[in-house]
């Protein structure tokens, strides 16, 4: 199991998701919204409730969550915790000012039955959502290569896994970088020794390249008819043989990428990158196939087609999901910044 750094600055498109079911309100009778991302290599998780309202989510204050695995009550959750900005590294960055947030540090293994129930306004509303946990599959390798395209230093990622056989599994790669700061220590007073600061990422990876990643095309700039783009690197098995090497690429940081707070030197700039090979249910594979559509470039809410997204709570509205994964680790050569390289923000 992994823990993850709770410092974490989000750009990319990954982390964009803001995990929201649409729907028509009109005058129907509210619903209690239950939304959640479990991931089981996670320590803490988050659970999100609210109800329909006229025209946006209201605030439910009185809800009771109880956390049933393998039908034994392991956790009951009364007390929501302060609404903020949640930052999920592999999944979303989400944030309703409606939602209560309710902690979970219930640990899950592969293959539990797990059933949240949700109660709210004095049991008037009752809803629930219950699924697997999907078994984690191991990445047999990774293998890199830096080449240079449009001014930039990309990363050629090849990884390569093993499909579980005689099953149906559905996946998801995603890739965080973990940046560390050197920054010199100024403080009148203070020791001469570095501050360190660290911060984590999911990045944009490009998946054109790979068939598996693109319904068995790989995408060029002439295709007549653009498919829309797998942002969530989500995948089935279906294509899968069973041993697969998938090619990702994704831009590498430089030293003129990164923008310092303003008075403040940075001497040293190191780089990790996580590889992680997620096991997803297969409500949460079309979930995210539904947000590529709705992220897509070429997406227009009033014109293009309604998006219909799956929601597999019972009683109510929403998504709850949940998933497996393992990872592999690689780094690049630190950066030294230039002298004068630096700005008035943090980078990113």
């Amino acid at each position: 199991m992994y823990k993850i750094i709770s410092t974490i600055i989000i750009l990319s498109i990954f982390t964009s998701c803001e995990n929201e079911i649409r729907f028509d309100i009109k005058e129907n009778t509210p619903k209690i919204v239950v939304n959640a991302m479990i991931n089981i290599n996670f320590e803490e998780n988050y659970i999100f409730v609210s109800k329909t309202g006229k025209d946006h989510t209201d605030s439910v204050d009185d809800a009771t969550i109880n956390i049933y695995v393998n039908d034994e009550l392991r956790e009951q959750l009364t007390q929501f915790i302060v609404p903020g900005k949640l930052d999920s590294i592999v999944y979303y960055n989400y944030h309703n000012p409606s939602d209560k947030k309710y902690k979970t540090c219930l640990r899950f293994n592969p293959g539990d039955k797990v059933k949240i129930e949700v109660f709210a306004d004095n049991n008037k509303y009752h809803a629930w959502a219950e699924d697997i946990i999907p078994k984690p599959l191991d990445i047999d390798n990774i293998d890199t290569l830096s080449f240079a395209k449009d001014s930039a230093t990309h990363i050629r990622l090849k990884t390569t896994f093993t499909d579980h056989p005689d099953e149906i599994n559905f996946y998801r790669l995603a890739i965080v970088q973990k940046t560390t700061f050197q920054i010199k220590n100024t403080d009148e007073g203070s020791d001469t020794s570095s501050i360190v600061e660290e911060y984590e990422e999911t990045i944009y990876i490009d998946t054109r390249q790979d068939r598996v990643l693109n319904n068995g095309k790989v995408s060029t700039d002439d295709d007549v008819v653009v498919q829309t783009e797998n942002r969530y690197a989500v995948f089935d098995d279906k294509q899968l043989s069973p041993t697969y090497t998938m090619t990702t690429t994704f831009i590498r940081p430089d030293s003129y990428s990164y923008y310092f707070m303003k008075d403040v030197t940075v001497e040293r700039v190191a780089v990790e990158f996580n590889v992680h090979l997620i096991s997803i249910t297969e409500m949460q594979y079309y979930y995210l196939k539904a947000l590529n559509i709705i992220y897509d470039e070429l997406y227009e809410e009033y014109f293009s087609m309604p998006v219909s997204f799956p929601s597999n709570v019972e009683g109510g509205v929403g998504f709850v999901g949940f998933s497996a994964g393992t990872y592999k680790t690689f780094n690049i050569p630190d950066i030294i910044p230039s002298e004068g390289e630096y700005g008035e923000h943090y980078p990113f």
